[in-house]
């Protein structure tokens, strides 16, 4: 291709503009596709090719789809990002074919809704734009909870030979970036208050991370519960740092309704080895 060619194809590309609806039908395809393939590699350079081309297929995709002013396309990209490495990091480690089936289905799914719920109307921008960014949170709590499912597995079965903390701390460091991205999001400002809670934050983290991975509650369980324990503490936190504050009467409910769940999980569902 001469250079006229490429300026011309870069002029097309950047005047183009998708509907959210045919970029919904686009990225299934690609998911599908991605999904084929992960299931039949046997090698990590492959998985790390796959892993590029789906990151650089949502890229060029982000990049054509229309995307009004108030919505942003790096929080789309980002969450996107999250929401592979957790999927791909849980569904590697994943033995029991209905539960890869389920995960896969979620992989094709999360991704979809995504662009399903871009607003494409100024009638329905604020309302759109609102569940958008829901979703989107959604994701990242889904992708964090891959990636700490992976790194308990990775743990579990040995696959690196070194010390758990090297795998622990850049995985909090991980969870806590995210963390303050979505404070941000939800427009908690950046003070001295702001700071020293993310403090605490990955101090929290880095001591629950220590004691639940100490218990043997196999790998999948420890997974769930440091991932319900992130999404805990960040809600608290949001709140607590909101301009209202936290309202405790309401939020007693919520966490002796959390803690309730979690002791029934670890006595009826968690196996100890």
């Amino acid at each position: 291709m001469n250079v006229l060619g490429y300026i011309t194809l870069m002029i097309t590309l950047k005047n183009l503009s998708l509907h959210p609806k045919m970029a919904v039908v686009l990225d299934t395809i690609v998911n599908i596709v991605m999904l084929w393939c992960v299931s039949s590699i046997h090698s990590w350079w492959t998985l790390l090719i796959l892993i590029i081309l789906r990151i650089l297929a949502w890229a060029l995709l982000i990049r054509l789809v229309y995307y009004p002013p108030e919505v942003s396309r790096l929080r789309h990209f980002f969450s996107l990002l999250i929401f592979l490495l957790g999927s791909l990091s849980v569904m590697l480690f994943v033995d029991w074919k209905y539960a890869w089936y389920l995960l896969g289905l979620f992989f094709i799914l999360l991704p979809m809704f995504g662009f399903w719920l871009l607003p494409a109307q100024e009638d329905k921008l604020y309302l759109m734009s609102k569940h958008h960014r829901r979703w989107l949170f959604l994701m990242n709590v889904f992708g964090i909870g891959g990636l700490w499912n992976g790194l308990t597995a990775m743990i579990a079965f040995q696959v690196l030979n070194i010390s758990s903390w090297f795998l622990i701390l850049p995985m909090v460091a991980l969870s806590t970036t995210v963390a303050v991205w979505w404070w941000r999001e939800y427009g908690v400002p950046a003070d001295r208050k702001f700071w020293i809670w993310t403090i605490s934050f990955v101090f929290l983290l880095v001591e629950m991370s220590w004691v639940i991975l100490l218990n043997p509650f196999g790998n999948f369980a420890q997974g769930l519960i440091l991932t319900w324990i992130w999404y805990i503490l960040w809600l608290v936190i949001r709140f607590y740092l909101s301009k209202d504050g936290i309202d405790w009467r309401r939020q007693r409910w919520f966490l002796g309704f959390n803690l309730l769940l979690l002791a029934l999980f670890l006595i009826f569902l968690v196996r100890w080895n």
